[in-house]
């Protein structure tokens, strides 16, 4: 304690700092790093250590620059405790916290935030690497220098940490090329700098003038209205975290999809690739006409999407929501939040599970003129806490993983849980069928299922999802997708069964949904491409 007691200089404890952080906050990136020794030659002592000066080097600039009077400790503590905080989640998760990232967990739920956040391994790594540093840094003593000399010692500090980085890249620029071509995601797992970067990217985002709306399409219209016909009902089920290797329409061993699997009417597309690998990045571009290799370009929410282009053609369109929430593509529609649900039955605590989606569903349906198009935001497979996804009549894999620490389970606990969840999607899709059947004699229905995106379930030491798309998994990206026609919808639409069955092993992503819907409901505008309209060519064929 007597070292506390000793007055230090801001730049030494913004030095001491770094060499810290980088020592004992990054333990994704130096596993990864080590992993590739003997991979390769270009990782040896020598690249070792100039990683660990640059690294150094570059957290310095970071610390230095908030050693103001006043203001350094507190800044310091909550870069010590956020550093912390990310190396719990990308070490035992292995999750990458990127810009995408970062806007999930801004407009991820708080149920979700509270299964993340207060686990009880994540507070002790936290109070061990974030809490004693910090409270030390507390209890220092900084000497107090003149602004003048103050400002001096940190803009040697600086300069004397470029410098550095400087001759690391010189000498050793062929090494880091080599490694990190092949291995960008290593760039990601640099602590604190990069989850750093990524906050103040979004922050930024976030206060950015807001650019006026533009419309789009505003030559929509529908071919044919509900006046000449029987109303169009079309339930659009967004899946939540479903990937599609466990789904046993897609050949997996497991038997996922009981119900479905029974019915001889389901369009099962098993070739299906998501745009994003997080609800947050995949939302606003599934529902956009921008496709995932523009999204860069352009933000998918700051253009109309396909829903206002089908209320501009006069369908009926609604968002019910048992998620997070829409991420901003159902703004100007009519929208159910079903979070503060109260059913005695489907909701437990702040969890609800998603047959409360069905609740009044068929009211909806029923007092209303217009074809209609209602989207339903599953919670789905939302990880880490898998477990309270289903009731209990649908934990038929066992043993389960029961906790949010979902790395700690074995394997086999933790793919029981997931497959649990799929099986109880696959009950509520069959109950969603089953709705729309009963009307029948009143409307031409049609129920389309598609997931947002995947998940890890430890494959590579990865977890959840949120990896950048161009590093992510396939188990990330490759989604389940199908349709359901009711005899009247197919008649209508003169769609070729056998057509579908063939095309339904081609390739697709999200960056088709928004042509399929305005197919779905005949809407011709000159946004409209018939090409990635999925059904085309299977449609008066």
């Amino acid at each position: 304690m007597q070292m506390l007691k000793k007055p230090m200089r801001s730049w030494q404890l913004a030095l001491l700092a770094a060499v810290y952080m980088v020592s004992f906050d990054n333990t994704a990136f130096w596993r990864g790093l080590f992993e590739l020794d003997g991979k390769t030659e270009a990782v040896n002592a020598l690249f070792l250590v100039s990683v660990f000066i640059a690294m150094v080097g570059t957290t310095t600039i970071i610390t230095s620059l908030t050693a103001f009077k006043y203001v350094f400790k507190p800044i310091l503590i909550l870069i010590l405790l956020s550093a912390a905080l990310a190396d719990y989640y990308m070490s035992e998760y292995g999750i990458l916290i990127d810009k995408d990232m970062v806007r999930n967990m801004f407009l991820t739920d708080r149920a979700e935030v509270m299964e993340l956040l207060f686990s009880p391994a994540m507070l002790w790594h936290v109070f061990l690497l974030g809490g004693i540093p910090s409270y030390i840094v507390w209890q220092l003593k900084l000497k107090d220098n003149s602004l003048l000399a103050n400002l001096l010692g940190r803009s040697l500090l600086v300069t004397g940490s470029l410098a550095v980085l400087a001759l690391i890249g010189f000498l050793q620029y062929k090494n880091f090329v080599i490694v990190y071509r092949e291995n960008q995601e290593m760039i990601c797992r640099i602590n604190p700098t990069c989850p750093l970067v990524s906050v103040t990217k979004h922050v930024i985002r976030m206060y950015k003038p807001k650019v006026e709306l533009q419309q789009l399409a505003l030559d929509a219209v529908q071919q044919s209205s509900p006046t000449s016909r029987k109303r169009q009902v079309v339930i659009l089920v967004v899946g939540e975290t479903a990937r599609a290797a466990n789904f046993s329409l897609n050949k997996y061993a497991r038997n996922t999809n009981p119900e479905l699997g029974a019915r001889t009417d389901i369009f099962n597309f098993s070739n299906v690739y998501s745009c994003g690998t997080s609800t947050a990045a995949s939302l606003p571009c599934m529902f956009s006409h921008i496709t995932r290799a523009k999204i860069d370009e352009k933000d998918p929410l700051a253009v109309e999407n396909v829903m206002d282009v089908l209320v501009r053609a006069g369908i009926s369109v609604h968002w019910w929501d048992n998620d997070a929430g829409c991420k901003g593509v159902c703004v100007r529609i009519p929208t159910k939040d079903l979070y503060f649900a109260t059913d005695p039955i489907l909701c437990v605590e702040d969890n609800c599970y998603d047959e409360i989606l069905l609740a009044g569903l068929d009211d909806l349906i029923r007092n209303d003129s217009k074809d209609m198009l209602v989207v339903l935001h599953q919670k789905g497979s939302h990880g880490p806490a898998y477990y309270r996804r289903y009731p209990a009549a649908y934990k038929q894999f066992q043993p389960e993983c029961t906790i949010v620490e979902v790395q700690d389970c074995s394997q086999e606990q933790i793919v029981n849980s997931y497959d649990n969840t799929i099986l109880y999607t696959d009950h509520v899709l069959s109950l969603l069928i089953r709705m729309l059947e009963s009307h029948a004699n009143d409307f031409n229905t049609a129920l389309v299922y598609l997931s947002d995106h995947g998940e890890s379930l430890g494959e590579r030491g990865l977890y959840l999802h949120g990896l950048p798309f161009l590093m992510a998994p396939k188990e990330q990206i490759h989604v389940p997708m199908f349709f359901w026609f009711s005899p009247g919808y197919r008649d209508v639409m003169q769609i070729n069964a056998n057509c579908l069955q063939h095309l339904s092993s081609n390739e697709f992503s999200h960056d088709n949904l928004f042509d399929t819907l305005l197919g779905l409901f005949s809407v011709q505008t000159s946004e409209y491409k018939q090409e990635n309209n999925m059904l085309f060519s299977c449609v008066n064929s």
